[in-house]
Formats: structure tokens, C-alpha cells, sequence
């Protein structure tokens, strides 16, 4: 979905949607908004939504250059 306000273009992705494109189960993606960990979230009443640029933007955060690379607080 598309929304478009002011010349401000954001594409929203449902939980599904994000599960699916990290490979990750829905129940994982609703774990980690709980304990504060994946990409950032939008709630629109009940319902919860991604921003696609935030959620690439934070797969591109998880690279590393060896297993021994440290997470940036």
C-alpha cells in the first residue's frame, strides 16, 4: 500500500508482509516488536504496519564482515 501526503511518499507493509520478506515467522516479528528488537513500526489504530524504506534500512544494519563483528549500540 501507498500513501502519498505533501509530496511525502511512504510504501506500508503488513506484519505478514515483512515476516515473508525477512524469512521469518509472524510470531518472531511480534516477539521482537515486543522486546524492542527489528525494524521500527507504525500502529494505526489496532493494526500495525512497516515502512518499507525503515525496514530495508534496518537489513542493511544487520551486515557483518565476520562472526566476530559487534552489533552498534
Amino acid at each position: 500500500m501507498q500513501t502519498q501526503n505533501a509530496g511525502l511518499k511512504v510504501s506500508l507493509l503488513t506484519p505478514n508482509e515483512v515476516s515473508a520478506l525477512l524469512r521469518v515467522s509472524p510470531q518472531t516479528l511480534a516477539k521482537w516488536r515486543v522486546d524492542g528488537e527489528g525494524p521500527t513500526f507504525l500502529k494505526v489504530g489496532f493494526r500495525v504496519f512497516y515502512d518499507a524504506a525503515v525496514v530495508a534500512d534496518w537489513l542493511a544494519s544487520r551486515g557483518r564482515r565476520s562472526t566476530s563483528d559487534v552489533e552498534a549500540a
